[in-house]
């Protein structure tokens, strides 16, 4: 694949964090209200975080190299006339860098970036693979070299302008949805309150509501939070209830309706 050209990072990570954040606003009330929150807020700051890329230049290797057919016709070395097409015998050479973080961040190209292009690449097993072909009449260890190495340098360049973004990113994302899930408590705080006091019982039927689990994004994300068994109670407002209720009795010394 040709790298950094799917996307761009701003509109990847915004993605990143909304779908995150409307997660977060599909949860049931009582499930926001029983479950931990530091659990809970581990689990999606967790899944907006980026890991950035890391080359690891120095352990540079051959991969392969194979036989291949080369078109010399634009080689002004070479007689050749115009509009003909003059096929040669070479090699392909197949370098191999190995590296860390998210593979994702190879199709998607930071605001900042090199206008030289970069190599074809190929992501296999946590290592990025392009390739140098080359005329077998015509081979030089020095000019392949420097071709290798202008690949490289291409590479390391995109991967240090895409961390800054991935650095921003990382240190902004976990303080947007500490703010979103403090927002769904509070509303659904707020909604079953509102329930609760309007002094109904309340029935529930003995099945338990099953929560679909999130897909995992890292090899070992935070476990999706556990929730206690029981119905949730808020307690303030039925502390209010109650006072409200023997303040009554005592002026009236009667039966009492309560209105809210």
């Amino acid at each position: 694949m040709y790298p950094f050209r799917e996307g761009d990072t701003s509109a990847t990570f915004r993605n990143l964090v909304e779908k995150a954040t409307n997660e977060i606003k599909s949860l049931d009330n009582e499930y926001v209200l029983k479950t931990s929150q530091t659990e809970l807020e581990q689990y999606f700051v967790e899944k907006v975080l980026i890991e950035p890329l890391v080359l690891h230049t120095d352990e540079l290797y051959i991969k392969n190299q194979s036989g291949t057919q080369i078109d010399v016709s634009h080689d002004f070395r070479r007689a050749v006339f115009p509009g003909e097409m003059a096929i040669v015998k070479g090699t392909k050479v197949d370098s191999a860098i190995p590296f860390e973080g998210n593979p994702m961040l190879w199709q998607i190209r930071a605001s900042t970036f090199s206008m030289g292009g970069y190599p074809e690449i190929d992501i296999r097993n946590n290592e990025v693979v392009f390739s140098i072909s080359f005329p077998d009449d015509s081979a030089k260890s020095k000019r392949l070299r420097a071709d290798i190495d202008r690949s490289i340098k291409s590479l390391e360049d995109a991967v240090g302008y895409l961390k800054r973004y991935v650095d921003n990113h990382n240190n902004s994302a976990p303080n947007t949805i500490r703010q979103v899930l403090a927002r769904k408590r509070e509303l659904a705080q707020s909604a079953t309150g509102a329930i609760a006091a309007l002094g109904i019982p309340v029935k529930r039927a003995n099945s338990q509501p099953t929560f679909s689990v999130p897909a995992k994004r890292r090899e070992h994300p935070a476990k999706w939070p556990a929730v206690t068994t029981g119905k949730y109670e808020p307690e303030s407002i039925l502390a209010q209830l109650y006072q409200k209720f023997l303040k009554s009795i005592k002026n009236d010394g009667i039966s009492v309706t309560l209105i809210l």
